[in-house]
């Protein structure tokens, strides 16, 4: 698969997510969960017919890339998750900072995390910190990674879906951390030949970000300063020993090959 097409794969998910959304936003019943679900509904309908184009004879768990890997890896990649935050943070508030929320919308956001019930946070924490993860890693990490591999270099797959995976966000503003966590899933996805440490580390960052959002707002900062350069550091060593880990693993030697078979 080319770049090229890679993309309209994308932009065909992305606007399908867009329509349903306005559809609930005109309804008056887009919030958090409903607009994940959208995401849901859109990116898993595109991979079926992805599927169907390219991939209609093989097991869906080739396709996604879910195969068997170390349990210290998915480990290493959910605590990488976690440490992410730190890089992440620092560098969406220089970019905020830079190019600030304008204060109306910075309510609206807000108010999508003031919510007065439990089950209500807990169904934005399943959806924003699981669901939503699962479906982009299947889709971005997983069916258009193994399609663009068999064609491309790794670095170039990784940093090509990050691109792409940036740019379906929409938010020019986040633009910036969203690729470089999407380097980091498609690094520990690549060498690791299977989407579960991927799909881990999203997954803990998500449900790390939205526990935070809920308790205590979208404003606060995640971390402090000193806690974001440690950790920082943190990020550093873990993808140093995720890497060292990879390497070493003949399971994920076999599962990389897998990717290009």
């Amino acid at each position: 698969m080319t770049f090229f097409a890679a993309a309209i794969w994308s932009v065909v998910a992305t606007c399908a997510l867009q329509l349903l959304a306005e559809l609930l936003r005109d309804a008056g019943r887009l919030d958090l969960v409903s607009g994940v679900l959208c995401q849901a509904v859109a990116f898993l309908g595109t991979l079926v017919f992805f599927t169907m184009s390219y991939e209609k004879d093989r097991p869906l768990s080739e396709v996604l890339g879910l195969r068997r890997t170390s349990v210290a890896l998915c480990a290493v990649a959910a605590a990488l998750g976690v440490a992410l935050q730190g890089p992440l943070t620092l560098v969406a508030d220089a970019v905020y900072r830079a190019w600030p929320v304008p204060e109306e919308r910075m309510r609206e956001l807000e108010d999508l995390f003031q919510l007065p019930h439990l089950h209500q946070k807990i169904a934005v924490l399943l959806c924003a910190g699981v669901l939503g993860p699962a479906v982009e890693e299947m889709f971005f990490r997983g069916a258009l990674f193994r399609a663009l591999r068999r064609r491309h270099p790794p670095g170039l797959t990784v940093v090509g879906l990050a691109l792409l995976f940036a740019l379906a966000h929409l938010e020019p503003r986040d633009y910036l951390p969203v690729l470089l966590g999407g380097l980091a899933m498609g690094y520990v996805r690549s060498l690791a030949g299977s989407l579960w440490p991927a799909l881990l580390l999203h997954a803990s960052f998500n449900l790390f970000s939205t526990y935070f959002a809920l308790r205590v707002g979208l404003q606060a900062d995640v971390l402090s300063r000193p806690a974001s350069m440690a950790a920082v550091v943190a990020t550093v060593v873990l993808i140093v020993f995720y890497r060292a880990l990879a390497l070493r693993s003949e399971t994920c030697a076999q599962a990389r090959a897998a990717d290009v078979a």
